[in-house]
């Protein structure tokens, strides 16, 4: 149902006076802008010299009925990119793509959807964009609004509609309108495990069907569930695809492999998985922004050894936090699994790179990590949603809460007497 040949998308990034003008998100999004509403002639006064960002480089493969393809690989592997390209988002540089079926794009959960129109009028922005007959939309409105309990609320905009009622409505149209081709990216990320189960159903329903589906995740728990077959994104090139399983063992190895920064990494113990878990310790492709959770790493020694563990939290090229355990002692062959309990409300919604280093730190500044020192390292993505707003400290702030974190602050407020009083 879907054949993609030899796919590139390059972006340019435009320099001026040898510094960027802009961002690479904002250079993405400047050329989706471009290619939706293109300009009969664009004009500039300052000479510009371009750097080329390939997202995707030469791709080709092919999807057959009944086959949900799953796509992994590390952030800016080209995954989303690839999905914007085959939901007609985003044209190629070259190559061809071909898709048969009616497609329904969730490339970000809430994409199509307007917090200040009706369910009702998003409905049928929603169904418009998939190109749903006005006559088979009236039909199937009803039904979608009674899936997402909101038959009372269909003419009010969906921001004042009860929490929760975005989710359920992205949910219901996902379940109601017909779907040949399915491209969902991190769609399974949000929202809890009811869900979660569901959309795993309607995936695997669609492919009984007949139907095409193409799932980015990166909840490796996921992908064995919902895939017949992988893909591994790795700079815009497919490293690797075959069934899930292999895929999948190759790709953490990747993840966990020995870096050549150290002649001792590797050699005295190893990393052998770390995962995302829930508050109850199940393993997770998220966290919600408003429950805690942990950060696990599975930890084996090679010969007796003593080591801190280190965690550091990045985003882009921000440096976010850091923390240490320490220090832990094995012996030869010994294994442990070590967690780090991250609060509710501590990560603002986004995205993360976690770094967990197991240091040797005897005699040296505690508070640094040197790399001589450091006896393996490995890395996951974090990724931060919020479907229950009025369960966090984002209740308060309509367009979301700036920033990289995202605590409680505790307040006072204490009324100072006048002298007359």
């Amino acid at each position: 149902m879907i054949s993609v040949r030899d796919l590139s998308k390059e972006f340019k990034l435009a320099r001026q006076g040898g510094r960027s003008g802009i961002g690479s998100r904002g250079v993405a999004l400047e050329t989706m802008l471009r290619e939706l509403f293109p300009l009969r002639s664009h004009r500039s006064s300052t000479p510009t010299t371009d750097t080329v960002l390939r997202a995707v480089d030469g791709v080709s493969f092919d999807v057959e009925r009944g086959e949900v393809l799953g796509i992994i690989g590390r952030n800016g592997a080209g995954k989303s990119t690839l999905l914007k390209i085959l939901g007609q988002v985003l044209r190629p540089t070259a190559g061809h793509v071909e898709v048969r079926g009616r497609v329904v794009p969730l490339l970000e959960l809430g994409v199509g959807f307007a917090p200040d129109l009706s369910a009702s009028e998003n409905i049928q922005f929603f169904a418009h964009s998939l190109k749903v007959p006005r006559s088979q939309i009236e039909a199937l409105e009803d039904d979608i609004l009674r899936k997402a309990d909101l038959l009372e609320f269909r003419d009010v905009p969906l921001e004042d509609c009860p929490s929760g009622s975005f989710i359920q409505l992205v949910f219901a149209a996902m379940l109601t309108f017909p779907t040949e081709v399915l491209l969902a990216d991190e769609v399974l990320a949000v929202g809890d495990a009811a869900f979660r189960q569901r959309c795993e159903q309607r995936i695997a329903e669609i492919a009984a069907a007949g139907g095409a589906v193409l799932l980015v995740s990166h909840d490796m728990g996921v992908i064995r569930r919902c895939c017949s077959r992988l893909l591994w994104l790795d700079q815009g090139r497919i490293r690797l695809s075959g069934d899930p399983d292999t895929v999948i063992g190759a790709y953490r190895s990747e993840l966990l492999s020995v870096s050549a920064e150290s002649e001792i990494e590797g050699e005295i113990c190893e990393i052998k998985d770390v995962r995302l878990l829930n508050a109850d310790c199940g393993e997770v492709g998220a966290f919600q922004m408003s429950e805690s959770g942990f950060i696990e790493a599975l930890i084996q020694a090679r010969c007796a050894c003593s080591f801190d563990v280190v965690l550091k939290l990045l985003q882009a090229d921000v440096h976010v936090l850091t923390d240490r355990h320490g220090p832990v002692t094995l012996a030869a062959g010994q294994s442990v699994r070590v967690r780090a309990a991250i609060p509710a409300d501590l990560l603002n919604e986004g995205q993360y790179d976690a770094r967990c280093v197991l240091a040797d730190l005897s005699g040296s500044d505690r508070s640094a990590v040197a790399g001589e020192a450091t006896l393996a390292r490995a890395e996951i993505v974090v990724r931060v949603f919020n479907s229950s707003p009025e369960l966090s400290v984002w209740a308060d702030w309509r367009w979301g809460r700036p920033g990289l974190i995202s605590p409680r602050a505790g307040w006072n407020v204490e009324r100072i007497r006048s002298r007359s009083e």
